[in-house]
C-alpha cells in the first residue's frame, strides 16, 4: 500500500507541473576501502634529532622523527583516513590529523629499560581507511620502536636492530656538545669510507616478528659536508650533498630500507655543492645510524 501511495503522489504532482527527483538508493556498499601502507615506517630526512634526553642519570635517550605514507581509495570516491599509534605497554592514542591526511609524522624516542619506567614508545602505527557507509580497512605499519648505533658502534637501546660499523681511511672522534651523546666521527681523507652491516632485527615483544629495518645516516651537513655515495650490497642506491649554508649537527642526510645481512657503503666523492665554499677541505661525518 506504500508503493501505490508514493506513485498516486507523484501523479499529483506531476499533474501540478512538478517534477520527482530519482529515488536515492540505500547505499548496501559493503565492500570496504582500498588502504596501502608501507611494512615500516620511515626517517624523516632532513629533520634533527632533538637534544638527547636525560631520561635519568647516566642515560641519555635519542629522540627523532619517523613518518609514512599511505593510499586510500574506495569505490564512493570518498575516505577518510586515521592512525592509532600503539605503544609498547602503555594506552593507544590517536594522532590529530585531517580526515583527507595521507601521511603521517610521529616524534619517538630509543627507550631502553635501564631506569624502569613504562615502554610508552610506539612500536606500531595502525592506518584505518573507512568509507561513508562505515566500512573500515586496518593495516599496520611497522617500526616504531628503534636503536641509534652512535659512531664508535656502541647501541643505546637493546630492542632495535643491530648494525656493525668500520672506518676505511684517516678517521678521528671529535668532542661536539651538539652531536648526538656528544661525539661524531668525521675525516678530511679523499678515500674515506664506512661500512654498516645490519647484524641483527628488532627484538620485538609483540608479533609479527621484524623482517627488515630502515636505516637513517645521522650526519652534520654544512657548507664543507663532503658528497658521498651510498653502495648496498655493492650496488649504488644514493648519491648525496649534505650542503647546508649553516652547520647543523644530529640532522638525519640519508634513510633507505635493508634486510638482516645487507651492507652499506658510505664513499666520500669529490667534488661540491655548487654553492659551497672553494677553497679548504670537505669532510664527510658519520654522527649516529638510527635502525628500526
Amino acid at each position: 500500500m506504500r508503493g501505490r501511495g508514493l506513485l498516486v503522489a507523484a501523479l499529483v504532482l506531476l499533474a501540478a507541473g512538478g517534477s520527482v527527483a530519482p529515488a536515492r538508493a540505500v547505499d548496501s556498499d559493503g565492500s570496504p576501502p582500498t588502504l596501502v601502507t608501507p611494512d615500516r615506517a620511515s626517517w624523516l630526512v632532513g629533520s634533527q634529532l632533538d637534544l638527547d634526553l636525560d631520561y635519568c642519570p647516566g642515560l641519555n635517550l635519542t629522540v627523532a622523527r619517523q613518518t609514512f605514507a599511505w593510499t586510500a581509495t574506495d569505490d564512493s570516491g570518498s575516505v577518510a583516513s586515521s592512525v592509532v599509534v600503539v605503544p609498547w605497554a602503555a594506552e593507544p592514542y590517536e594522532l590529530s590529523l585531517d580526515p583527507s591526511a595521507t601521511s603521517a609524522t610521529v616524534r619517538t624516542d630509543d627507550w631502553q629499560n635501564d631506569c624502569g619506567g613504562p615502554r610508552g614508545f610506539p612500536d606500531t602505527y595502525e592506518v584505518t581507511a573507512t568509507d561513508p557507509a562505515g566500512n573500515a580497512t586496518t593495516n599496520v605499519v611497522m617500526g616504531g620502536a628503534f636503536s641509534t648505533i652512535q659512531q664508535d658502534g656502541t647501541v643505546d637501546s637493546p630492542y632495535g636492530a643491530r648494525v656493525s660499523v668500520r672506518y676505511d681511511g684517516a678517521w678521528r672522534s671529535v668532542s661536539l656538545p651538539t652531536a648526538s651523546h656528544g661525539t661524531l666521527a668525521r675525516s678530511d681523507d679523499p678515500d674515506a669510507a664506512v661500512e654498516l652491516t645490519v647484524t641483527a632485527l628488532a627484538d620485538r615483544f609483540n608479533p609479527p616478528a621484524a623482517t627488515g629495518t630502515n636505516l637513517a645516516l645521522v650526519m652534520r651537513e654544512g657548507p664543507r659536508a663532503a658528497r658521498f655515495a651510498v653502495y648496498q650490497n655493492g650496488t649504488l642506491v644514493a648519491r648525496v650533498t649534505p650542503y647546508a649554508a649553516h652547520s647543523h649537527a644530529r640532522t638525519i642526510i640519508w634513510q633507505g630500507p635493508a634486510a638482516l645481512g645487507d651492507t652499506l657503503r658510505v664513499v666520500r666523492l669529490a667534488g661540491r655543492d655548487p654553492d659551497a665554499p672553494r677553497g679548504g677541505p670537505r669532510t664527510l661525518t658519520l654522527d649516529a645510524v638510527l635502525a628500526n
